[in-house]
């Protein structure tokens, strides 16, 4: 029952954390950060090759599957570098994109949306 409580409460801390952004979300959506993305990037789609890099994911959907909000693919990258116990790495990857993603001022709305999407 305990975890049962724990799950709960969870769920009722996402929901909460979800209606205070959502119209944040939908402002993104208009920005067009929402877009074809991997989802769920993670380490094992990354290829570095001679200084570049390339993503790759198996589509075997509609597009319209995959049409998400940019930061969801940087969180998945984020939890697995921490996963791994790559932190440092997370921290880098992190202070990169946000330097070179073009999101300016929509930063620090974006870091309430990637809390979400942690």
């Amino acid at each position: 029952i305990r975890e049962i409580k724990k799950i709960d409460a969870l769920i009722k801390l996402w929901f909460e954390i979800f209606n205070s952004v959502t119209e944040l979300l939908d402002s993104r959506l208009d920005k067009g950060r929402v877009r074809l993305c991997a989802r769920e990037l993670s380490l094992f789609n990354i290829c570095i090759s001679n200084k570049k890099m390339a993503i790759f994911d198996s589509r075997k959907n509609s597009d319209d599957l995959y049409k998400i909000d940019v930061l969801y693919d940087v969180a998945f990258v984020l939890m697995d570098l921490n996963h791994k116990g790559l932190n440092r790495l997370a921290n880098i990857f992190f202070n990169y994109y946000f330097d070179i993603s073009g999101e300016g001022e929509e930063a620090l709305s974006g870091l309430q949306i990637l809390n979400l999407f942690l």
